[in-house]
């Protein structure tokens, strides 16, 4: 039972690390680029952009699904039909 409870943190761990990586470096590179003064009036637009970009990924993410749900049923649908209709027109 011991060693379990190292595998559950090691997942979680791993499944956040890219996420706290991914935020550290843009922030770094933001802190580069700016200064302090424009920093007070550019860092609630980049939270706003951060936000509305997760909420496009998922929209994205979404719609390219179900293009992927159309797309495997059409074509599962015709194979289906080719596979009826080959001993009929045999």
């Amino acid at each position: 039972i011991p060693n379990t409870h190292n595998f559950f943190l090691f997942y979680i761990i791993a499944e956040l690390w890219p996420n706290v990586v991914f935020a550290l470096l843009f922030w770094q590179f933001v802190n580069n680029i700016t200064t302090v003064e424009e920093s007070k009036r550019f860092y609630p637009l980049f939270g706003l952009l951060s936000q509305t970009g997760i909420y496009l990924a998922g929209q994205f993410l979404e719609n390219l699904s179900n293009i992927n749900d159309y797309v495997t049923n059409k074509f599962a649908l015709q194979s289906s039909f080719h596979t009826l209709s080959m001993p009929t027109l045999s």
